[in-house]
């Protein structure tokens, strides 16, 4: 068996991004993306040359680029790709990007879908975000075969922390976090009035505990009313749904202030604060913004009765939470080690990994050799014209790959997968 082609598949996936661990919130803010603008992104990203495929995954803690190309990968590279997708100069944000490929590259994503990379370790929703990710890609043609089975071994992988582990058995959350850095911070929270900005799993599992330690009021807004309105259902007696056109008032009433929505737009300005505080009467106003980009105004950190933190400022309960699972984080690494090894190891033996990378550099190399001959009438385009023609000539070259790695992959699951490979790898003349 001649795994030296597998290999090459191997080292020609890439990845690029930053985190917490790298990046304050100010910069990864500045990088992030909607996960409804995951698979445009993603396929803006497969327009750079030599790239047939692309994961976006873009959360309130990182923001990493997962990709194929042949070529090794650096920041340099794709310095189009952060100017058209993200309008930034990207010599200021290379010192905080970080470049892995290959083995590497797997690996970073096993421990990223198990919630060993997250900021409250062994939290519960990675896996989802990876999950949501991929799908995103996938749908809009960015994600093919070969990112396809890292994504589909990441989250198996992720499944059995969650499954056979202590640490996944803990339920962790950032949600659940909140509420400890709440009560660190604010001290006790009863007869407290509590305003939940959105209704997704981190403001569930808050509001819960919310309600454990005795909140005497939780309003809940979100830009979705029925997921509001959900919520309080679950909540019960002590619980209300507000509009978010009315939420200064709400605010107005509150002690504290839990912003995880999805809102394209800030919803707590500076000048909001304003038209309230006269009401509020400088009582002391907890705000947690949970959310990249950020949608409270930092600006209201400057006045002496707000305490404004952000999810950076989690890493408080952070370290708590690494010292407290410290052996149960340690079996949970373990099991990801041992299921990043075998899962390699089957990637080296299929033979379909062989015939998907050939096809992908024969179809590149016809796409550059048709231009080349070209070069004449290339020439008297202007340079936007250029780049149309290479994002133009790119897609199609990568919609006939992605039709044929899917066919491949349909057939060869019900048959001899080897036979196959090379039959289609004569065909097309690439053995």
């Amino acid at each position: 068996m001649n795994t030296g082609c597998t290999d090459k598949v191997i080292h020609s996936i890439h990845m690029i991004g930053t985190s917490h661990q790298r990046a304050p919130v100010e910069v990864r803010e500045r990088l992030a993306v909607r996960l409804e603008k995951a698979g445009p992104v993603a396929r803006l990203l497969t327009e750079e040359a030599g790239i047939q495929e692309a994961v976006v995954l873009s959360t309130r803690q990182r923001s990493e680029f997962y990709f194929l190309r042949s070529e090794p990968a650096d920041g340099l590279a794709l310095d189009s790709f952060w100017g058209r997708a993200f309008g930034i100069e990207p010599a200021h944000f290379r010192p905080f990007l970080y470049c892995l490929s290959g083995e590497e590259a797997v690996r970073h994503l096993f421990r990223v879908a198990a919630g060993l990379n997250s900021l409250i370790v062994g939290e519960s929703l990675a896996r989802q975000s990876a999950a949501e990710a991929f799908s995103q890609c996938a749908a809009h043609g960015a994600a093919g075969p070969t990112l396809q089975r890292v994504f589909e071994g990441a989250l198996q992988c992720a499944r059995r922390v969650s499954r056979e582990t202590r640490l996944g058995r803990r339920n962790l959350s950032v949600g659940h976090a909140v509420v400890e850095l709440i009560e660190k911070i604010f001290g006790s929270l009863d007869g407290r009035t509590v305003v939940l900005l959105g209704a997704d799993q981190t403001c569930q599992s808050a509001a819960r505990d919310l309600q454990r330690v005795a909140a005497e009021r939780i309003y809940v807004a979100g830009a979705e009313e029925r997921e509001a309105k959900d919520l309080v259902h679950k909540l019960g007696n002590n619980s209300a749904v507000v509009a978010w056109d009315n939420l200064r008032e709400a605010i107005s009433q509150a002690d504290v202030v839990i912003h995880a929505s999805d809102a394209e737009r800030p919803v707590l300005q500076r000048s909001d604060y304003e038209s309230i505080r006269a009401a509020r009467q400088k009582r002391p106003l907890f705000l947690l913004d949970l959310t990249v980009p950020r949608g409270i105004d930092p600006a209201l950190n400057g006045y002496g009765e707000v305490f404004l933190y952000n999810v950076d400022d989690m890493a408080i309960i952070s370290s708590a939470y690494s010292r407290l699972y410290e052996s149960e984080i340690s079996v949970a690494e373990a099991l990801v080690r041992a299921e990043a090894d075998q899962f390699l190891h089957r990637f080296q033996e299929d033979p379909l990994s062989n015939t998907l990378l050939a096809l992908e550099e024969q179809l590149e190399r016809i796409r550059q050799e048709q231009l080349a001959k070209n070069r004449t009438t290339l020439r008297n385009l202007t340079t936007e014209q250029r780049q149309d023609v290479e994002r133009l000539t790119s897609a199609i070259t990568r919609k006939i790959f992605h039709e044929v790695a899917h066919e491949l992959k349909q057939t060869g699951s019900d048959g001899d997968s080897g036979k196959l490979s090379e039959a289609v790898s004569l065909v097309l003349g690439l053995l």
